[in-house]
């Protein structure tokens, strides 16, 4: 039994190097390897790194934003915000004592006497009496808006006899031609006129001429009492009436 095997095993042996060597040389020496399958490696993922304790370790590359083929532009600086500065006290007063109301957007309204009666105290210099801007306010007196040519003839008796009476009365200066040496000028209700431009209304304003050799410079801002001989009559200038009251042989009274 044992012959038998060794000469059929030994025959295939010989057979089977024959074909493993039958395209070499004689003296050549050939291995069989098994071919590693075929891997792609992706394009941002680098090879395995062996470090010195023997651990190999992969890294991955962080895929980084394509550089621009132009330069970005530079933003342009914030423009500068220029700081309001604070009013000054003598402005904060002014702009605190502005009437809320403004006749010149007021509608229309017809003519009816509401105060019918009305006394006055004396106060100041020469027996003056004192009158306030409010008193000969003829939208509160006669509610009247606008103002017709004929109002004189409308006036009440108490009104119309401040005509040549001396009174006193405080208000604001309009900003006049020149600030000195002052002989006449327009003297008005409150500064929403004489500075931030609302046109005066005809009850609003007076025109004064100072006593004989009196001169005043311009008083910028506060408010002061005014004496004078008080003249109620109309001045019609161009189809308009532009004048009601006017005080003359006036006084500065500044405090």
């Amino acid at each position: 039994m044992l012959m038998v095997f060794r000469r059929w095993c030994v025959p295939a042996l010989c057979l089977a190097f024959g074909a493993g060597c039958s395209q070499g040389t004689d003296d050549e020496f050939h291995t069989f390897t098994v071919p590693a399958p075929s891997v792609t490696t992706p394009a941002n993922v680098t090879s395995p790194v062996k470090s010195p304790s023997g651990v190999v370790a992969a890294s991955a590359q962080v895929p980084q934003p394509p550089t621009p083929s132009d330069p970005v532009p530079a933003r342009p600086p914030e423009p500068a915000v220029a700081e309001v500065p604070p009013l000054a006290p003598s402005a904060a007063e002014a702009l605190a004592s502005l009437s809320p109301l403004d006749p010149t957007k007021l509608p229309p309204s017809e003519l009816q006497l509401l105060i019918p009666e009305k006394t006055f105290k004396t106060e100041g210099p020469d027996g003056a009496i004192r009158v306030s801007f409010d008193d000969i306010d003829l939208l509160k007196v006669l509610n009247v808006n606008p103002v017709p040519l004929d109002i004189e003839h409308h006036l009440p008796a108490w009104l119309s006899g401040l005509n040549g009476k001396r009174v006193v009365i405080r208000g604001w200066m309009y900003p006049p031609d020149q600030e000195t040496e002052l002989s006449h000028f327009i003297f008005v209700k409150d500064n929403q006129i004489c500075c931030f431009g609302r046109t005066a209304m005809i009850y609003d304003k007076f025109r004064v001429r100072l006593r004989e050799g009196v001169t005043t410079d311009y008083i910028l801002g506060r408010p002061f009492d005014l004496v004078g001989e008080m003249t109620v009559k109309s001045r019609i200038v161009n189809g308009e009436l532009f004048w009601l009251y006017m005080l003359n042989d006036a006084v500065v009274i500044d405090k």
